[in-house]
């Protein structure tokens, strides 16, 4: 596995290269066909919300990015309309359409923005092996690319037609990690300086992409509080920490979520850190070496008295939505009726956690025990370095934590077992290939095998890879329907053609979205759930409406 093929510029190419590389194409077409299963149903954007997605990138295309951020939209939420660039996932919208231009090939935008999750998604395997390559190795990396590939979890929130910010925002978030990895590890500060740039860039418009991405803050906010007890390279750390920030912010500024963010609870959740970074390391090197450590945690429990202080105070905004205060305490209660309405706000089946993560759970077990007790014995050194440590305890505990708040938000929960779970199987697989009885090694490894994928065909009908062969849900008209058909875009089609041009339809929300898009006409609401006036309106007409129906 060591011999050397070839050499390249200095790079010697060895067989374990095409091993891992062999590992990575099998990861990204494992994902691509996984993805693509919907397809057979017919080639039509899936959901609500990508229809809006595909409309906003479509004039964004046709009409250039400075109308696009001057975009107030007549068609929709008539007769108020919507400011398109403040109050949508401008990052999604850019994304696809200048990698629309680059690479359309003679693709029409609409199907461009159906293939557009299944491209991004599986090239994500690849940026999950870059990223938990940096912290835990490369086995424990093409686990996690592999079990990332096939996780209904991620998959079920990144199909074809998903033109939806998780695919893209999942993908600049762990490609900001593994440039933020990247840099701690460089010797070269010149090039840590260029990755801690571009960790931050990507970081700010993967949030720009997808709120969701507001998760990684969480723990890279305790990250960079914790670093400065966890390595002794200071003089690289408070500039290296700040500048990241700096990057994530700058983003914040330009693009939406804009100045809430920057100013907001999620801006100063990594502004608060590195200002606590760089006085703790004043603070360090003017104290003696018998009250360094004493002083230090004096300053952090002072930090953090300040910052409850500041929080309960109202000097930071906390959060008021109920979808942001339902993660933090996942028993609260939201009386919001429109709140209920949504599918994605539903509480989180324990049965859909089981078949989704069932099989990795042990071994998430075994990589958190496996953390603690590493080291190679060989060189004596730690396997995993104390931040990477702390990092990926920090991420696990916390993405399963927000996964039971709301089911979106499962998505974190599978991530973080892929993780943790990919370096347990990365110990067991190591341990047991030291192990001097060939025999038994073989035979458990195989049994190793076969437990792994066996959720990928078994149950032959909910097996992982079958669990997302599903029409597209206008083809089912967002309902549980099983056969599909063409009624909507039938009835689309007859809005667009026999309805006049400045024609409002009213339709229950999500609804909405469709109409806009291919019927091309103005709707009262829409998915967005911008003016809860409007939906209690709506709903207040729907009931005497039926009322009256009922009486005949």
């Amino acid at each position: 596995m060591k011999t050397k093929l070839f050499e390249i510029s200095g790079f010697k190419f060895h067989y374990r290269h095409f091993l891992i590389i062999a590992v990575l194409c099998l990861a990204f077409s494992c994902s691509a066909l996984i993805r693509s299963q919907p397809a057979q149903f017919g080639m039509e954007l899936n959901g609500a919300d990508p229809f809006f997605n595909y409309r906003a990138t479509n004039f964004l295309v046709n009409n250039g990015i400075e109308e696009y951020f001057q975009w107030h939209d007549e068609d929709s939420w008539h007769p108020v309309g919507r400011n398109i660039s403040e109050t949508s996932q401008v990052g999604l919208h850019i994304t696809a359409a200048y990698l629309y231009m680059i690479f359309g090939m003679g693709l029409t935008l609409y199907e461009f923005t159906i293939l557009f999750p299944v491209v991004i998604g599986s090239l994500t395997c690849i940026v999950i092996f870059a990223m938990v390559r940096k912290i835990a190795g490369v086995t424990s990396g093409l686990f996690a690319s592999l079990f990332f590939a096939v996780s209904p979890l991620i998959i079920g929130r990144g199909s074809i037609g998903w033109f939806k910010s998780e695919p893209l925002g999942l993908f600049f978030g762990l490609l900001s990690l593994y440039l933020l990895f990247s840099a701690l590890q460089a010797k070269d500060h010149r090039v840590s300086f260029l990755k801690l740039i571009g960790a931050g860039l990507f970081l700010g418009f993967g949030i720009a992409s997808w709120g969701g991405v507001m998760f990684f803050v969480i723990p890279l906010s305790l990250f960079i509080i914790a670093i400065p007890f966890l390595r002794k390279d200071h003089s690289f750390l408070i500039w290296a920490m700040p500048l990241f920030v700096a990057s994530t912010i700058a983003v914040g500024f330009l693009v939406r979520p804009g100045l809430n963010f920057s100013i907001g609870l999620g801006g100063f959740a990594l502004i608060g850190p590195a200002v606590f970074l760089v006085i703790l390391i004043l603070v360090q090197k003017i104290s003696s070496n018998r009250s360094k450590r004493r002083n230090s945690f004096i300053f952090l429990a002072a930090f953090l008295i300040i910052i409850f202080a500041l929080v309960f105070s109202g000097v930071i905004p906390f959060p008021e939505s109920g979808r942001y205060i339902l993660v933090i305490n996942p028993f609260y209660e939201i009386e919001d009726p429109i709140f209920s309405t949504v599918s994605e706000h539903m509480p989180v089946s324990i049965t859909k956690i089981l078949f989704a993560v069932s099989i990795l759970i042990p071994f998430a077990v075994i990589g958190v025990w496996y953390i603690f007790k590493q080291k190679i014995e060989k060189t004596g050194k730690h396997f995993i370095k104390n931040e990477m440590m702390f990092f990926v305890l920090c991420f696990g505990i916390i993405g399963i934590y927000v996964g039971f708040a709301l089911s979106r938000l499962l998505i974190f929960s599978g991530l973080s077992v892929i993780i943790l779970s990919s370096i347990g199987v990365a110990f067991l697989i190591s341990y047991l290939l030291k192990r001097k009885n060939f025999e038994q090694s073989s035979f458990y490894l195989a049994l190793l095998v076969i437990v792994l994928i066996l959720p990928t065909f078994f149950p032959s009908d909910t097996n992982w890879v079958s669990v997302s062969n599903q029409p597209p849900a206008i083809l089912t008209g967002l309902s549980d329907i099983e056969t599909p058909s063409d009624d909507w875009l039938q009835a689309l089609s007859w809005i667009k053609n026999n309805t006049p041009p400045d024609a409002v339809v009213v339709a229950w929300w999500d609804y909405g979205y469709w109409i806009t898009a291919l019927g091309e006409r103005k709707t009262i609401t829409d998915g967005a759930t911008l003016y809860e006036s409007h939906l209690k309106k709506l709903q207040s007409y729907s009931l005497v409406v039926l009322k009256n129906l009922l009486k005949f």
